[in-house]
């Protein structure tokens, strides 16, 4: 007999979504990152001339499988692990094996985004699945 989780999984390969997702791995780093907001600060003098804000890292591409929503009215507003509120547009739900962090970058229908949010669904004890909220990324 199949887990919730091996269903949750079945499901999602059978009718999810493809997303591609990016492991945030860094924050911008040299003299003219602002340590409080952990960004690159246009204001510092040592802010490169290329007039381009050196953003953060991210891993590879790696292409996965996800059930994709858009969020409804009341879960549209929410405040980060680091304390900022931000409009969510969408939500994603993941199987158990999918890994997902806070900063990471999701990529689906030709629209960044990034997770902004994170929940966990467990069954006695083991991951079902994690339910991620994204904020469209601003160029």
């Amino acid at each position: 007999m199949a887990t919730k989780a091996e269903n949750f999984k079945n499901r999602v390969l059978a009718r999810g979504q493809t997303v591609t997702l990016y492991s945030f791995t860094a924050y911008a780093s040299g003299d003219y990152v602002n340590p409080d907001w952990n960004a690159p600060d246009p204001e510092d003098p040592d802010y490169p001339d290329s007039g381009t804000a050196p953003g953060p890292s991210y891993g590879d591409a790696q292409s996965v499988q996800a059930m994709v929503q858009p969020v409804q009215e009341g879960e549209s507003l929410v405040r980060t692990t680091w304390g900022e509120e931000v409009k969510v547009s969408l939500k994603a739900y993941f199987p158990y094996d999918v890994t997902v962090a806070h900063r990471d970058r999701i990529t689906y229908g030709g629209v960044n985004h990034l997770v902004v949010g994170i929940g966990e669904w467990y069954d006695e004890g083991d991951l079902v699945f994690s339910k991620v909220l994204l904020k469209e990324e601003v160029a």
